[in-house]
């Protein structure tokens, strides 16, 4: 018995030591000594001071051999002559060092061998923007701040393929990193709006920015897709991580909006967007009204006086109300630009949201842009106002997304127009999308506010077109039935029917087919007026008689006026060859005794008079002029131009005589050009129209745009070129560029259902319509970033 008890005292006594034997090593393994070079000690912006961290002769050690490199290297930044392995410096003597007050004075020659090392033995660590502006202004303590250390000094900084992949993307954020965003204070992109300041150009400016960044090094390029790829996929966890933490609660550099624009620019299809945004939404109040009333005056204006000086009635008052205003300001900034990031996420990624989530974004969006309006209205002080590229939430509406957005949109516009009477406020924006303004004017006609209705948002052009493409005429009347609550005032003599008129006309000009199915007989109005303008202006009854049968006639001109001024331009020819398709006259609708006409031909044959066929088809000359209807007499004459007539074939030219006042004393007249192909299975047409002004004896262009244009393929077997048809229409808008009015553009696309091959599918409805402001720029209106106004 006693043997057993002391073999089993032994037994347990040895395995005692073993575990005892295995806690020993696992200790000498943790231990400094054992580590070696194991975990990597790293720097941190907030890294506290540690005088003699190490004993002097060590770093005078280090700092010897760090400016021996710096002058072996001095010439060429040539990293592969550092020796393999430092004699004086690892990482933790590295790490030491840079805790010491001495560290701030070392020369900049050995300071950037040291920076060098840290960044190729991966020791800048950082998790926000600030921190690693700060860490940065830390290791380089000759900037006074952290946004002075990262901008202009980083992004001036050259660095080898030997740093780590976390130390690149440090360098590239200080780089890459919108610059207001170091100044700001808040929000930084509310900040910028308010206060100006250079941002990002576009969504994908912050990638675009880190790609040229990774891979532009000092000699030749020697990085390769994976580290940029390393790179980008270090931001994005630490954005994510960022937002995901934090949400909307930091400002300057790390607020959120700015943070999540670097995100979304890298990545636009990340599947965590959505919990992203849902954690951001908790700091974002888009319930909650916007107050807009200021403060009490006398109190705000006392508070804002300097003692023994007397501050005027208007200074009190400004002093009252700009805090508020700017209060109001950028809480609104604040929340169109998060509804402008959470707008293409809901559209994109509808599975990761509530139902109705794309409802309610639509509608706080609107409240919102609304709401801009009415601030703008107050003039006071800064009011804010959409059109960056990262505070407008409708530049995400497309063809694509119509059918979910539309109906949405024209119901919030109806609630608007009923909410708001707009004889006491009338709501101007041309920010808010095509459907809003379609609802809203609805809702205002069927409220009787016919004043107060955009005849412009009905978009009446494609409304005629689509009713003149339906098959039979029960088609037509669906195609035309929304319009029903417009059907009174566009009936009767009023604003509305006037608008109507001017918004009409150019279509009415360039198709008079369309005519049959128009309920309201604008075009027949259209007609009308302008002879009776016509026959206003002239004294006789024999001159009256004459004006209107030539308004009514097939040139709307006097009979042979065409022929005398052709004869004017020193051409030949009869009546008969001066006519067709190939030409045009039109009565000036502001000046009866004037009118504009239009020659083609192939070149040679206006000075035979006699038509040709040649071989190929060289094209045809035009002429363009504004003659006296008394005699034919030049008044106006336009340099010769060349009409191509090739692939696709010059196929008609009219003359555009809607109102384009441009300025007092100045209206313009548009000349449409048409194409097509002529062939089986081809469904290529087009209009091009050129806008021009008299200017004395000239003729000066100043608008060039296509505004209809059929494009695809019949038989498109992979459905890949889905015909569409596009039309374009053109409205005087509110302001003026440069002396002449400002153009208000609509362009509306439409997929033609009857035309989809067979088996192609498409979603939604497939149409679009977007409206946009062209300014004159002293030589000819221009288009905004985008927008194509001419296909060539």
């Amino acid at each position: 018995m006693q043997g057993q008890q002391i073999k089993r005292s032994g037994t347990l006594a040895g395995g005692w030591r073993f575990i005892l034997g295995l806690l020993f090593c696992a200790a000498l393994m943790a231990s400094p000594a054992s580590r070696a070079e194991g975990a990597v000690p790293r720097l941190s912006y907030d890294m506290p001071e540690q005088p003699n961290a190490l004993p002097r002769v060590e770093f005078d050690a280090v700092v010897a051999e760090a400016r021996e490199i710096s002058q072996r290297t001095r010439q060429t930044r040539d990293t592969r002559s550092w020796p393999a392995r430092w004699q004086h410096l690892d990482r933790a003597r590295l790490a030491a060092l840079w805790r010491m007050p001495e560290a701030a004075g070392l020369d900049e020659s050995v300071r950037v061998v040291l920076l060098e090392q840290a960044a190729a033995w991966d020791m800048l660590g950082f998790e926000r923007p600030s921190e690693a502006a700060a860490l940065w202004a830390r290791v380089q303590p000759r900037a006074p701040t952290a946004a002075q250390a990262a901008l202009p000094y980083a992004s001036g900084w050259t660095f080898g393929a030997q740093w780590s992949d976390e130390a690149t993307a440090l360098r590239a954020l200080l780089g890459c990193y919108p610059a207001a965003a170091w100044a700001a204070s808040g929000e930084a992109s509310v900040w910028v709006v308010q206060h100006g300041g250079l941002w990002t150009q576009d969504w994908d400016g912050f990638r675009q920015c880190l790609s040229a960044t990774v891979s532009d090094w000092p000699a030749k390029p020697i990085t390769d897709r994976r580290r940029f790829e390393a790179v980008v996929a270090i931001l994005k966890d630490k954005f994510t991580r960022e937002l995901l933490g934090d949400g909307c609660g930091r400002s300057g550099p790390d607020s959120c909006l700015v943070v999540y624009d670097a995100l979304y620019s890298l990545d636009r299809r990340n599947p965590r967007l959505p919990e992203i945004l849902r954690r951001m939404q908790r700091d974002v109040d888009l319930d909650t009204p916007i107050v807009l009333t200021a403060a009490p005056a006398a109190e705000a204006a006392s508070a804002a006086e300097t003692p023994g000086k007397k501050k005027s009635k208007s200074a009190k008052r400004f002093a009252a109300q700009s805090e508020p205003l700017s209060a109001a300001d950028a809480e609104f900034e604040r929340r169109i630009i998060f509804l402008t990031f959470k707008l293409p996420v809901v559209l994109a990624q509808a599975q990761a949201w509530p139902e109705g989530e794309l409802a309610r974004v639509l509608k706080q969006a609107v409240e919102l842009s609304v709401l801009s309006v009415q601030l703008q209205s107050l003039k006071r002080g800064r009011t804010p106002a959409l059109g960056r590229y990262f505070n407008n939430p409708w530049q995400w509406l497309d063809a694509g997304n119509a059918a979910s957005t539309g109906a949405v949109l024209q119901a919030a516009g109806e609630a608007t127009a009923r909410k708001q009477d707009c004889t006491q406020q009338r709501l101007e924006s041309d920010k808010l999308p095509p459907a809003f303004w379609r609802g809203y004017a609805l809702e205002n006609f069927r409220l009787g506010r016919d004043a107060c209705s955009s005849v412009l948002a009905l978009g009446l052009p494609e409304v005629f077109q689509a009713a003149a493409l339906a098959q039979d005429a029960g088609a037509a009347e669906r195609e035309l039935a929304w319009l029903a609550p417009a059907t009174a005032a566009l009936t009767k003599e009023g604003p509305a029917r006037t608008e109507a008129l001017d918004v009409v006309a150019a279509f009415c000009d360039a198709s008079t087919h369309q005519r049959k199915r128009d309920p309201w007989q604008l075009c027949e109005g259209v007609t009308a007026r302008e002879v009776a303008r016509a026959v206003a202006s002239y004294d006789s009854e024999q001159a009256r008689r004459a004006a209107a049968a030539a308004l009514l006639g097939p040139h709307d001109c006097p009979q042979d006026l065409v022929r005398l001024a052709a004869q004017a331009l020193g051409y030949a020819g009869d009546a008969e060859f001066w006519s067709g398709q190939t030409t045009a006259c039109r009565i000036k609708p502001d000046d009866p005794a004037q009118a504009i006409v239009a020659l083609t031909y192939f070149e040679g044959d206006q000075l035979s008079g006699t038509a040709s066929a040649p071989a190929d088809d060289p094209g045809y000359s035009l002429d363009v002029v504004v003659v006296r209807v008394a005699d034919g007499q030049i008044l106006a004459r336009l340099e010769k131009n060349h009409i191509d007539s090739d692939g696709f074939r010059f196929d008609g030219i009219a003359i555009d005589t809607a109102n384009y006042a441009l300025a007092p004393g100045t209206r313009g007249f548009g000349l449409r050009i048409a194409h097509a192909a002529h062939c089986y299975g081809c469904l290529f047409a087009k209009t091009d129209l050129t806008l021009y002004v008299q200017a004395g004896p000239r003729l000066e262009a100043v608008l060039d745009a296509t505004v209809d244009e059929t494009n695809g393929e019949a038989d498109s077997s992979d459905c890949s070129a889905l015909p569409t048809h596009t039309t374009r229409t053109l409205g005087v808008a509110p302001g003026a560029s440069r002396g002449l009015a400002d153009l208000r553009m609509r362009t509306s696309t439409r997929i033609l259902q009857d035309a989809i091959p067979a088996g192609c599918k498409i979603q939604g409805s497939g149409n679009a319509v977007q409206t946009v402001t062209l300014h004159f720029d002293g030589e000819r209106y221009g288009a905004p970033p985008g927008i194509t106004l001419s296909t060539p």
